[in-house]
C-alpha cells in the first residue's frame, strides 16, 4: 500500500448505507491498520507489534481528551502519514530504520495526547492515597476499572510528555534494547 497523505487527512462524510454503513478509512477505527501500513512503508515493520500495543495502552482515552485532535492513534496515524509523505519513497530495509524510529519517536512525543495525566484520588491535588496511571505499563481501561469508593478520576493535560523519546523508543524497539516493558 502506498499511503496518501490526502487520503488520511481529509474529512469526509462516511456513507451511512451500504457498503460502508458509517465507516471510513479516516476514522478512529481504521486508524489502527493505517499506523500499521504507515510503519511498513516507512521501513519499520518489525515494530508494528510494539506500536500496537503501546497504542493498546490508549485504548478508550480518546473519549476524556479535550480535543478530538488528542485522540492518541488518530495523532499517530497523522504524523506518520506527514512523514511517509515528506520521505517521498518507499524506504527499504537498507535505509536507516533506526535513525527513522528515532525521528518517528521524536515526533510522537511531541504530540499532545503524550502530555495528558490522570489519577484515581479523593481530590485534585494528588497525595499518597492517588493512584497514577503510567501508560508505558497499563491500559487506560484496566485504570479506569480501579475506580474505589470516594475516589474521582481525575484527567489533565500538562505541559510536558509523560515519557521522554529515550524512554517511549525503549517500548517501541525492544530488539534494539533487548526488553520491552508492554
Amino acid at each position: 500500500m502506498t499511503p496518501s497523505l490526502h487520503a488520511q487527512l481529509r474529512h469526509t462524510q462516511p456513507n451511512p448505507g451500504w457498503p460502508h454503513w458509517g465507516r471510513s478509512d479516516t476514522d478512529h477505527s481504521h486508524a489502527i491498520f493505517a499506523v500499521t501500513a504507515y510503519l511498513c512503508f516507512l521501513g519499520l515493520g518489525q515494530h508494528v507489534g510494539a506500536f500496537v500495543r503501546w497504542l493498546g495502552h490508549y485504548d478508550g482515552f480518546e473519549c476524556w481528551v479535550e480535543d478530538e485532535a488528542h485522540d492518541p492513534v488518530i495523532s499517530v496515524r497523522d504524523t506518520l502519514a506527514v512523514y511517509a509523505a515528506g520521505s517521498g519513497t518507499l524506504l527499504s530495509a537498507s535505509s536507516d530504520a533506526q535513525a527513522v524510529l528515532r525521528d518517528v519517536v521524536q515526533r510522537i512525543c511531541r504530540l499532545p495526547f503524550m502530555r495528558y495525566r490522570a489519577f484515581w484520588g479523593r481530590s485534585v491535588v494528588r497525595d499518597a492515597t492517588s493512584r497514577l496511571w503510567n501508560p508505558l505499563e497499563q491500559s487506560w481501561l484496566s485504570f479506569i476499572e480501579e475506580h474505589r469508593a470516594g475516589e474521582k478520576l481525575w484527567v489533565w493535560e500538562g505541559e510536558k510528555p509523560l515519557a521522554p523519546a529515550a524512554t517511549l523508543l525503549r517500548v517501541l524497539a525492544p530488539a534494539q534494547s533487548g526488553h520491552s516493558s508492554l
